[in-house]
């Protein structure tokens, strides 16, 4: 799997990707994200704002490749400086099945609101 992102002074757009079937899985937005780290098992994503680049609303976000937000809906930190993932030993994880997230992304686009002008 792969993201594609644009962070720091961009809109904090993410695009997760299967590499294997060469498709679009997910999206999501991340604004004003600086820190971005894969989870150990490969499937997760955390981003952050943090305090050195944005002296306000700091806080920690948690998405699936499906671009469904698992935490960080408002939760902010006084001064949040880092964060990270704990470290996992290598082999700890099996290669995870995307199609699973593909679903759900699929579901949650059909279940949208038509745009009509």
């Amino acid at each position: 799997m792969a993201m594609i992102g644009g962070f720091g002074n961009l809109t904090g757009e993410v695009d997760f990707w299967d590499l294997d079937k060469l498709r679009q899985i997910g999206k999501t937005k991340a604004y004003c994200s600086v820190g971005i780290y894969w989870a150990p098992d490969g499937v997760n994503l955390m981003t952050a704002v943090l305090y050195e680049r944005v002296r306000v609303d700091n806080m920690i976000s948690m998405f699936t490749p499906s671009g469904q937000k698992l935490f960080g809906k408002g939760e902010c930190f006084e001064q949040l400086t880092s964060s990270q993932w704990q470290p996992a030993p290598a082999g700890t994880f099996k290669k995870p099945n995307l199609n699973r997230y593909a679903q759900e992304s699929a579901q949650e686009e059909a279940n949208k609101p038509k745009k009509t002008f």
